[in-house]
This record gives C-alpha cells, structure tokens and sequence, in this order.
C-alpha cells in the first residue's frame, strides 16, 4: 500500500509539475500552443528591432481580437507564415511570410511586438553578414539580409527558392545595380516604380517574371525571362545609373 501511495503521490507531482511548466510557458508565450486537438509545441523568439512598430511586408494574413495564443497558433498552422506581429491592446494578430530583419518603412505601432518562429531564424529576410547566416538552399546574403539568388523565386508556400513557378504572385525580390541586357518585352518611359510593377503584373500578351526600373532615369522594362534563362546576358549596372533588377515571387 505505501508503494503504491508513493507512486500516486510521485505521478501527482510530476503532473502538478508538468502543469505548471505549461501555465508558465504560456504566460511568457515561449514555447507551447494549445490547440484544439491538444498540445503542439511551438518555439518562436520575440525580436527588439520592430518593438513598437509595424511593417506591412509580405503579409499573409491579418486578425482581428485575437489572445496572443491563438495569433501564434494561427501563423504555425499557416505554412505560408514564419514571422508575425502581435497587439496585445487591440488584439491585433499579423503573420508574414518572411523574417522581417530589415526594419526599412516600418511605422509606429504602440503596443505591437514582432516574433518569429524557429523556421525563420536565418529564413529569407533575416539579417545576415555572409551567405552561411541564410539556410535556404539558393539563398545568399544581399545587401544585409537573406534573399534568393538571382535568377530564383521565392516560394513561399515551399519555403524555398526555386527556377521555376507553377504560378506567381505579386510580390518581387530586387537585386541592385544588375539587370538583363537584350531581353526586353516592353520599355515603358518615364514612369514611377509602382506604375512599372503594376505593368508587370498586369501585362497579358506573355508571362512578365522579371522586370527593371532605373529609380534615376524612371524608365521601365519589363521582362519574360530571368537570369537562369539568360545568363550570358546578365550585367552589373557598373556605371551606377540606378538600376535594380526585380524578379517575381511565386505564389
């Protein structure tokens, strides 16, 4: 009977334990999310960069009167989703396709606090300082942050960087100072940048993939090929005219 007491007052206490372990985790929102079916575990770091602000990039969804447990469970459950804002205040609950290290055009946002799952430390737009910081196969790191290679699209829904799309979407990937000599499907002049990127986007007549806009010159051309395709006619814009080189992501 005392062994037997003794295992029930052991096993007590290991669930008290195990309870409070979670109640603990939740409240520090660190490591665990609970599901509808039970417990998934969930790891994600809170980043300084964006305390307080908002930035609007690649966003995949946007919640509304969320507790913070369900705005995680909710961007875990979105394969699309690596990183997202939450609003405690407002409940305002915003997952993002990629890891938001660049903090260019953010806005203030009082109350806001970004986070980003495991998969998304070192994932496309993570900081870096040389190519090994990015672990995406065909990723590099660029102007200080991960992106795909030249020549590759990122596939959100895959997470990977990949030749080819089975479709594309409307968000683009710029490589500065390079662009695509003798390939051009239209030039449009003196236009702005989001003029040029709708006229991608919009374009029938063939399948615009890529597309340049000198940001001095406000000249547009637009693209049906990329870098894989033609790479002995892939240049760096070494006369410093303002060149950037954009190709379109998948969907």
């Amino acid at each position: 009977m005392k062994i037997f007491k003794d295992q029930l007052k052991a096993g007590l206490s290991s669930w008290l334990v195990d309870l409070g372990c979670f109640i603990l985790t939740v409240i520090s929102f660190w490591d665990c999310v609970t599901t509808v079916d039970g417990i998934r575990m969930f790891k994600s770091s809170r980043r300084q960069n964006l305390q307080n602000m908002s930035l609007s990039t690649r966003t995949v969804f946007t919640s509304h009167n969320l507790t913070s447990l369900r705005c995680a469970e909710q961007c875990i459950n979105d394969r699309t989703c690596v990183s997202f804002f939450y609003n405690k205040k407002s409940g305002l609950c915003a997952g993002h396709s990629i890891t938001l290290g660049i903090t260019n055009g953010s806005t203030p946002a009082v109350g806001n606090r970004y986070y980003v799952v495991e998969d998304g430390e070192g994932y496309i737009g993570d900081v870096c300082t040389t190519t090994s910081d990015c672990y995406v196969t065909d990723s590099e790191c660029r102007n200080g942050a991960c992106w795909c290679a030249p020549g590759y699209s990122f596939w959100p829904s895959s997470r990977s960087c990949v030749a080819n799309c089975t479709s594309y979407g409307a968000e683009f990937t710029g490589v500065i100072n390079h662009f695509l000599s003798q390939n051009n499907e239209d030039h449009i002049a003196n236009v702005t940048f989001q003029s040029c990127l709708q006229a991608c986007l919009s374009v029938t007549l063939y399948n615009c993939v890529t597309f340049e806009y000198g940001w001095q010159s406000a000249d547009c051309y637009l693209q049906s090929v990329t870098k894989m395709e033609k790479p002995d006619q892939w240049y760096e814009d070494v006369l410093n005219r303002g060149f950037v080189h954009y190709q379109r992501d998948c969907a």
